[in-house]
This record gives C-alpha cells, sequence and structure tokens, in this order.
C-alpha cells in the first residue's frame, strides 16, 4: 500500500495519508514556498533563533567559570552579564550548576539553584538566562557544551537574507519506504571530528528523469518525531555548504552556518553528483515517526514493501499528517 508523501526537494519522508492528492498548481506552488520562506526568516531573525548564537564553550572536568570576565571558561558577550555569574561543574558525564548569589540568574524562568542540568541530549534542555543571554548544555558524543544565544549577536544585526535556488516542483517524484527490519546502527560524523551512532529505520527510493536514487535516514534521538536526511550534490562546497545539505521531515532546517553550530557531514553512501537546485524548502509535518539524521542519493535496491511512502504533495500549511520529501 502507498500513502501520499511529499518530497521538497532530494529528502523523503513518510505519511498517514492513504490516497494520492494532485500535484499543486504551479501558483500554488510558488504561493506555498514562499509563505515557509518568510515563516523560516522570522524564526531566523527572532533574539532565539540560530543567528543569535554566539558562543559554544566544551567543559573540562570539574569546575568551569561562567560571567562576563574573559578569563572565564565560559565567557559570555561583554556587557551583557557579570563578572561572575556561576560555575558549571562536569562530574564524568553530568553537568551540576553553581549560581552564584545576587548574579539574576534564572533556570527555566526561576531563581537559580545548585543542582544538575539537563542537556539537549535529554530532550529539551534546561535553559539558564542572565540578562538578555541564554545559555544551555549540549551534548556531541562524549563531549558536553554550553551554548550561549544574544538577541544582539553580530550575526544577527548583519544578517541580510537568505539566498535560494528558484524553487522548481519537478523535484516533487514518488517514493517509496523500504523499512529495515530491525533498524540498523549507522555512523553519523560531525564537523568535529566526531562520529555519533544512530539508528537507520529504513530507506526511500525514487527516480529523478532517468536516475534511481535513494536516501537513507537515521533517528537523531530515540523518542525523535521527524525524519532528518543529509546528503551532497553536485553544488556541495561550491554553490552550498561543503559538509552538506540537510532536510528535517517536511521543511528545510533553520540552521545556518556559524561558528557555534555543530552540523553533522554527510556519510560516504549519501552523495549524488547531480546538481540539485531549485529543490522545494516547505513541506507538510507528519505524525508518522521520528527523527532521521543522514540522507543522500545512492544507486536504489531493494523491493518497495506494503509500507512504502509517496512523495508528490507539498505545503507547509497543509495538515500533520503529511509528511514531505525534500532535496
Amino acid at each position: 500500500m502507498r500513502t501520499l508523501l511529499p518530497i521538497t526537494g532530494l529528502l523523503l519522508f513518510t505519511t498517514l495519508l492513504l490516497a494520492a492528492a494532485p500535484a499543486p498548481a504551479p501558483d500554488t506552488f510558488q504561493k506555498d514556498e514562499e509563505a515557509w520562506r518568510a515563516q523560516r526568516l522570522t524564526r531566523l531573525t527572532s533574539g532565539t533563533g540560530w543567528l543569535s548564537l554566539v558562543g559554544l564553550h566544551w567543559l573540562k572536568e570539574g569546575a568551569n567559570a561562567f560571567g562576563g570576565d574573559p578569563r572565564s571558561e565560559v565567557p559570555l558577550p561583554e556587557g551583557a552579564a557579570p563578572p561572575r555569574v556561576g560555575s558549571f561543574v562536569l562530574d564524568h558525564g553530568d553537568v551540576r550548576l553553581v549560581p552564584v548569589e545576587g548574579s539574576g540568574l534564572t533556570v527555566n524562568d526561576k531563581p537559580a539553584e545548585e543542582g544538575p542540568l539537563k542537556s539537549d541530549l535529554d530532550g529539551e534542555p534546561d535553559v539558564l538566562k542572565v540578562g538578555r543571554l541564554q545559555l544551555y548544555v549540549i551534548q556531541r558524543g562524549e563531549r558536553l557544551g554550553i551554548r550561549v544565544k544574544d538577541p544582539k549577536s553580530p550575526a544577527l544585526s548583519s544578517f541580510r537574507g537568505v539566498e535560494y535556488f528558484p524553487a522548481t516542483p519537478r523535484y516533487r517524484v514518488v517514493a517509496d519506504f523500504v523499512p529495515y527490519d530491525p533498524p540498523k546502527d549507522v555512523s553519523i560524523p560531525t564537523i568535529l571530528g566526531t562520529v555519533e551512532t544512530m539508528k537507520a529505520p529504513g530507506k526511500v527510493t525514487f527516480t529523478i528523469g532517468d536516475a534511481k536514487l535513494s536516501l537513507e535516514p537515521v533517528l537523531e534521538t530515540a523518542d525523535a518525531k521527524e525524519l532528518f536526511f543529509i546528503f551532497k550534490d553536485g553544488t556541495s562546497g561550491k554553490e552550498t555548504y561543503a559538509a552538506g545539505r540537510s532536510r528535517r521531515t517536511g521543511t528545510a532546517p533553520d540552521r545556518l552556518r556559524t561558528p557555534a553550530v555543530t552540523p553533522p557531514a554527510t556519510r560516504t553512501g549519501n552523495r549524488n553528483r547531480r546538481s540539485l537546485r531549485g529543490l522545494p524548502t516547505n513541506g507538510a509535518r507528519s505524525s508518522h515517526g521520528s527523527t532521521a539524521s543522514s540522507s543522500s542519493t545512492n544507486a536504489t535496491g531493494g523491493k518497495p514493501t506494503r509500507r512504502s511512502r509517496r512523495c508528490g504533495s507539498p505545503a507547509a500549511a497543509r495538515p500533520r499528517t503529511r509528511a514531505s520529501c525534500a532535496a
């Protein structure tokens, strides 16, 4: 049985619809694309979007002081926080907060108290606020660090918009989802030089022109709700980011390349020599599954099963029961 799945580029996602929907008219396609780009711009330029990132500081074992003092292990932007706000104590993979009294620090909008902090590996991390700044713990492999956001970041103040290739509906294709039973472990390299192991629930196969291709997603976390695809094509390192392009279920990610962002790199098998310009960035959400994290293009193989998915309609505005394929 096939179900409808929008493919917004080279990325494919599952859907719960049981019948194929007609392809959108060109004017609808363009309006959907423009609406999604406007929404993305709003998210990027918010005071807590990716452009607000001003720091990523890896913690050492033991106490790590943080504050406006530039000698701190976690220095905060000048003039944005007291010289000493507190310390992050790393103890064999656990991070404990030790605040300085009178610093004005809060944790999840409550006055800060000494205690453990959740990282982004645990789902939503604990969010610390001091003045206009936000801080939280991230974990990448065995490393733990502090990410800092500032609504007055230089990247945000100098941002002049995002350049896109003109979107084209030709990359909306029909795709089949071939599940793995059981899901397999795959190694995902990062630009930090580390490797993370994630689950690949299956692969999607499809055709663009006369080329048979496939993408293999992985689940970023055990409770992930979206598929995340990472791939390279002929534009990588020339017109687009060298480490690869990526999409999550239904949309392109908001992340832009800044020194405080740690995106994964493309795996060897997820590459395509063709230059995929004009991949739509919008798409419907999926309530089907989890986040996946590695995709690309390969010679296709594998017999479609009853769990195959069909990619064909777009639209960020459509119901959450739809998923999307994007490249």
